[in-house]
C-alpha cells in the first residue's frame, strides 16, 4: 500500500502529472491535488511517514517550481504582451506617420501647384499689365499729338480773332461794352431791390412784435370796459400774433439776399462782329481800295521825293561849285588885301597925314581888282546872298566881303 501511494505522488509530482492535473482541474489548488492523490492511493495500503513528509517536500518544492515557472511565463507573456502593444503602438504611429508625411507631400504638391499657377498668374497679369501700360503710352502719344494739333488750331483762331477784331469797327465794341454796362446796372438794382425787399421783411417783424405789448395793454384795459371791447381787443391780439408769425415765415421761407460779388462781369464772351461770311469780301474790298489809295499816294509821294533828292543833287552840285569859285576869290581877295596893308604899314611909316587919309577911305577903297579877276566886289556880295537864300539862311550883313 506504502509503495502505492508513493507511485501515485510520485505521478502527481511529475511533469506529466501537473500537465494532466491543469488539463483537468484548470485552476485547482495544491491541497485539492494531494488530496485526490491519497485517494486513489488509498487501494494501494499506507506508506510510512518518512516517505510521506519526502514526497510532500517534493511536492513542495515542485510546487513552488511550478508557480515560479508560471510567474516568469506571465511575466514573459506580459512583457511580450507589451512589446507586442508597444509595436502595435509603433506600426501605428509608423502609419500615422506615413500618412502625415503622404499628407505633407499631398500638401506640398497642392502648394507647389498653386505657386505654379499663381506664378503664371502674376506672369500673365505683368504681361496684360505691360500691354496696357504699351496701350495706354500709346494712347498718350496719340492724345499728346492731338492737343498739339488742337493747340496749334487754337493759336490760329486766336490770331484770326485777332485779325478780326482788328478790322473790326471800333464802334462794335463800344456799343458791347455799353451793353455790357447796362446788364451790370440792371443785376446790381435786381439785387438791390431784392435787398430791400428782405429788410422791409425784417422790419415788418419788428414792427409786428412791438404791436403785440400794445395789444396786449389794451386787452387788459378793454377787460375792464365790457365782453365785447375784451373780444374785440382779444381778436385784435390775434390778428397781431398772427402778423408776427406770418412775417417771420415769410423771412425763413425767403433766402437771404445775395451780395455784392467781387467780380459783377458777366461770363458771357463778346460776340464776334463778323456773323456772315460774306461780310469778309466786303471788309477786303473795302480794305483793297483803301490800300490801292494809300498805294498811289505812296507813289506819288516816292515820285515827288524822288525829284526832290534829283533836285537837291543839282543844287548841292551847283552850289558846291559856285561855293569852290566863291572860296578862289576870297582866297586871291585876302591875299590882294595882306598885300595892300604891307603897302598902308610903309605909308604910315612915310608920313601922319597920309595915314589919316587911308584910314578914312578905308584899306579897299583904293584896292584894284587883282590881275586876271574880272568879278567886282558888288557881284560877290550879290552870290553871296544868293548862295544863303538857297540853303535857307538869311544874308549875314555883319560878314563883308
Amino acid at each position: 500500500q506504502g509503495g502505492t501511494m508513493a507511485a501515485a505522488l510520485a505521478e502527481v509530482s511529475s511533469p506529466r502529472g501537473v500537465r494532466d492535473a491543469e488539463n483537468l482541474g484548470g485552476t485547482r489548488t495544491n491541497e485539492q491535488l494531494v488530496a485526490d492523490t491519497l485517494r486513489r492511493a488509498e487501494g494501494h495500503g499506507r506508506e510510512n511517514l518518512k516517505e510521506f513528509i519526502s514526497k510532500k517536500r517534493e511536492i513542495f518544492l515542485t510546487q513552488m517550481s511550478l508557480d515560479v515557472k508560471q510567474a516568469e511565463i506571465r511575466k514573459l507573456e506580459e512583457r511580450a504582451l507589451r512589446r507586442e502593444e508597444a509595436l502595435t503602438r509603433s506600426e501605428r504611429m509608423l502609419e500615422e506617420d506615413a500618412l502625415r508625411f503622404e499628407g505633407f507631400l499631398k500638401e506640398n504638391d497642392l502648394k507647389v501647384q498653386e505657386a505654379i499657377r499663381a506664378g503664371e498668374a502674376e506672369t500673365k497679369q505683368k504681361n496684360d499689365r505691360v500691354q496696357e501700360i504699351k496701350r495706354i503710352n500709346a494712347q498718350m502719344t496719340v492724345i499728346k499729338t492731338e492737343l498739339s494739333k488742337t493747340r496749334d488750331r487754337l493759336d490760329d483762331c486766336r490770331r484770326y480773332k485777332t485779325f478780326l477784331d482788328d478790322i473790326t469797327d471800333p464802334e462794335f465794341f463800344a456799343a458791347v461794352g455799353d451793353a455790357k454796362r447796362m446788364r451790370s446796372l440792371e443785376r446790381r438794382e435786381k439785387r438791390r431791390i431784392k435787398r430791400d425787399a428782405y429788410a422791409a421783411m425784417v422790419d415788418a417783424i419788428g414792427l409786428a412784435d412791438r404791436e403785440i405789448p400794445d395789444k396786449e395793454r389794451a386787452l387788459e384795459e378793454a377787460k375792464r370796459k365790457g365782453r365785447k371791447a375784451e373780444a374785440a381787443a382779444q381778436l385784435e391780439l390775434e390778428a397781431a400774433i398772427k402778423a408776427a408769425q406770418d412775417a417771420r415765415e415769410a423771412v425763413d421761407a425767403e433766402p437771404s439776399p445775395p451780395g455784392t460779388p467781387e467780380n459783377d462781369d458777366s461770363d458771357s464772351e463778346v460776340p464776334m462782329y463778323f456773323t456772315s461770311p460774306r461780310q469778309l469780301p466786303e471788309i477786303y474790298g473795302q480794305l483793297e481800295e483803301a490800300n490801292l489809295f494809300l498805294i498811289q499816294n505812296a507813289q506819288e509821294t516816292e515820285d515827288i521825293l524822288e525829284d526832290l533828292k534829283n533836285k537837291e543833287k543839282e543844287v548841292r552840285s551847283r552850289m558846291d561849285a559856285e561855293n569852290a569859285s566863291l572860296r578862289t576869290q576870297v582866297e586871291r581877295l585876302e591875299a590882294q588885301i595882306a598885300s595892300e596893308e604891307a603897302k598902308a604899314d610903309a605909308l604910315l611909316n612915310g608920313g601922319a597925314s597920309s595915314t589919316k587919309s587911308k584910314k578914312k577911305s578905308g584899306p579897299l577903297s583904293n584896292v584894284a581888282p587883282a590881275p586876271g579877276s574880272d568879278v567886282s566886289l558888288e557881284r560877290l556880295d550879290e552870290k553871296t546872298a544868293e548862295v544863303y537864300a538857297r540853303a535857307g539862311f538869311a544874308p549875314d550883313p555883319s560878314i563883308s566881303t
